[in-house]
């Protein structure tokens, strides 16, 4: 039993009632409140809670608890999670540490039979009558094969046929994006660390994941899931292929759908002399192998936003409910000393908000809300998927950059909406970057420096960075509800 779990749970139970189990919006939230940070293993724990109450777990332990048949469940669950891929033991503990929630009862359930984790399947494209093996890890459906279509936007090794026959095809982003068969797609930054965490995270994953042969000086991997990745490659934007560390057997390179920015997008490596999985950035006109992930229904969050009404000057602000943090949706607009127009326009601040120095910030939010803690900033953050990629996902879906090129643009999926209100300088009052970068302060003092203090700060491309500077800089401002 991992007590680790059993508290976090209890704790969620005790401050938010039994029903948060049956609401997987609050949950997730509820998750990340009681269990912040983006450490390795918090990481593991979280996914784990979700996966059990994605399952039904809570609930179903619930009920059999009242009946006295909380061991036949707990049992059954363990089953069906080791159905689902999940390692025996790893289901054994978590759902003995989902039921220690509602039962002081010693739990003993009997563990499955072992079962082989790999699910090798076939699949036939139909543009080429080309076969591919596919294998189930988790709940995902992975193609077990590099891609090897052949298709404008693609290249052999070296120009070599024999090796597209053994690696796949290299494919430059536009074309990985749109070259995986009908019912496939090319993976996303979050996709592809479902696997890389299922199959034991980044540090160790790439040996479980690397094919039993095939690698440069027989560095070959223990391929426990089937995924069998083998080394293509890469060509770079010059036309060029890398050789080496870089060339075919030694290196594996992997497109994300995912993209940073207009030029380059992120992608994912093994190597011949590493065991563990690399996520970088790819120049997207260079040339890496392609897995295709099988179609699947993803999950939709519904956006939950209010309003606000500010009561020292009437101005009205959209609210989003994101995990169980509330906060305003819109940039702070507040008149007061300390607080600045860009380039003294008001028509800037009707957009943007208004910049204000630390100071100011600390004591402009009205009643009920505060300048939030570099811990909730981070809770945030992570519910967006991480530092890397929630900026896409928490910026406004238009404001960003010239309207003629859009790769700044965000998704808002959460109503966040945010927008790139520049900065300035309570001493010089020169402005910069408005419509490029959003700077918003936190309440984070730099301990090193009592005139400095941190920032969060979002730009053309998709990640969400933390920065300090001088208190006297004038920044945007998000409040978060007391």
């Amino acid at each position: 039993m991992n007590e680790q779990i059993v508290n976090a749970l209890k704790d969620i139970k005790d401050k938010c009632g039994e029903d948060i189990f049956n609401d997987m919006n609050r949950f997730k939230g509820a998750i990340h409140d009681i269990l912040p940070g983006s450490e390795r293993e918090v990481k593991r724990i979280r996914k784990r809670l979700i996966e059990t109450a994605e399952l039904g777990a809570y609930d179903n332990l619930k009920q059999a608890a009242a009946k006295n048949e909380i061991q036949i469940e707990c049992s059954q669950l363990v089953t069906v999670l080791c159905d689902e891929g999940i390692d025996s033991v790893v289901a054994q503990d978590d759902i003995q540490s989902v039921a220690a929630v509602f039962t002081t009862e010693e739990i003993s359930i009997q563990q499955p039979e072992p079962s082989d984790t790999k699910q090798p399947q076939q699949f036939t494209d139909p543009r080429d009558g080309k076969v591919y093996k596919t294998v189930k890890i988790g709940k995902q459906v992975w193609m077990a094969e590099n891609l090897n279509f052949d298709c404008p936007g693609s290249k052999c090794y070296d120009n070599d046929l024999e090796n597209a026959e053994q690696y796949g095809r290299l494919y430059d982003w536009e074309t990985a994006n749109k070259v995986c068969p009908p019912g496939w797609h090319l993976p996303d930054y979050e996709e592809w660390q479902t696997l890389v965490d299922f199959a034991g995270g980044n540090e160790d994953a790439g040996k479980k994941l690397k094919a039993k042969n095939g690698w440069d000086w027989k560095d070959n991997g223990t391929d426990e899931f089937g995924f069998s990745a083998l080394p293509g490659g890469e060509s770079k934007s010059d036309g060029s292929f890398s050789s080496f560390l870089g060339g075919v057997g030694s290196r594996g390179n992997w497109w994300s759908a995912s993209e940073c920015n207009s030029v380059n997008a992120f992608t994912r490596s093994i190597y011949s002399n590493h065991d563990n999985v690399t996520r970088s950035l790819g120049n997207k006109s260079g040339l890496l192998s392609v897995r295709c992930l099988q179609d699947y229904p993803k999950p939709s969050y519904k956006k939950q936003l209010q309003q606000f009404t500010d009561p020292r000057d009437g101005k009205v602000y959209r609210t989003a409910k994101i995990g169980n943090q509330i906060w305003m949706a819109e940039n702070l607009n507040f008149d007061c000393p300390g607080s600045w127009c860009y380039e003294n326009n008001p028509e800037n601040a009707e957009k943007y908000g208004r910049l204000y120095d630390w100071d100011t910030a600390k004591k402009a939010c009205p009643p009920g809300w505060h300048l939030p803690s570099k811990e909730e900033w981070q809770t945030l953050i992570d519910f967006a998927g991480g530092n890397e990629i929630a900026g896409k996902k928490l910026k406004a879906k238009n404001g960003w950059g010239d309207d003629q090129e859009k790769s700044g643009y965000g998704t808002d999926d959460f109503g966040f909406s945010a927008l790139p209100g520049g900065l300035g300088s309570s001493y010089s009052r020169l402005y910069y970057e408005v419509g490029e970068c959003g700077y918003w302060w936190s309440a984070e003092e730099n301990k090193g420096s009592s005139s400095y203090a941190y920032f969060r700060w979002l730009y053309k491309g998709v990640g969400v960075s933390r920065h300090n500077k001088r208190k006297s800089y004038l920044f945007s401002v998000r409040y978060i509800q007391d």
